[in-house]
């Protein structure tokens, strides 16, 4: 039996599979009661799915959640501020994994990503990304058409505290 999954119904799925310890890529075993619990699950629970898939580097699983309509771009985001130095990298990695597949479908999508990080590292915008220099780094080595609309902003935050040491990076 085939189930078409959409928005964050396959990120649920991979978590009760990983919490049943069964295989998270043979989507033929989902069952009803999966498939009513998958409905049921917070951003908490898709977050720690996310969490699991960086920590253990499956980029192949990444990118299958993301071409079955998944932006997992607010989960990442989030983990980007994780404790974990190696979780926030790896998502800020990811962030440019899956921008790169939204890319081909939408790319005003991964436009308004980048946006929205150089808004929030705004001193106006009353939040703080505090690695938004890297992750619109990632985005635009992901996804090179946009290098010359986006690039050039990048240097503006050399000397902008706490911006400088990702925009170096970046």
């Amino acid at each position: 039996m085939n189930f078409k999954f959409g928005n964050n119904l396959f990120l649920d799925f991979i978590y009760i599979t990983l919490s049943n310890n069964r295989n998270p890529t043979d989507m033929t075993e989902i069952s009803d009661s999966d498939k009513a619990e998958y409905q049921r699950k917070s951003f908490k629970k898709r977050k720690s799915v996310i969490r699991r898939i960086l920590k253990n580097r499956n980029w192949d699983l990444l990118q299958q959640l993301a071409r079955d309509g998944n932006l997992l771009f607010r989960g990442l985001t989030s983990l980007s501020f994780d404790k974990e130095e190696l979780i926030r990298w790896r998502a800020i990695e990811a962030i440019g994994i899956t921008a790169s597949i939204e890319a081909e479908r939408d790319p005003q999508k991964v436009k308004k990503m980048i946006s929205n990080q150089l808004w929030m590292m705004n001193d106006e915008s009353g939040a703080l990304s505090w690695h938004g220099p890297e992750m619109i780094a990632e985005i635009l080595y992901n996804v090179p058409g946009l290098m010359g609309q986006y690039a050039k902003l990048l240097p503006h935050y050399l000397k902008e505290e706490p911006f400088e040491r990702g925009t170096h990076w970046a």
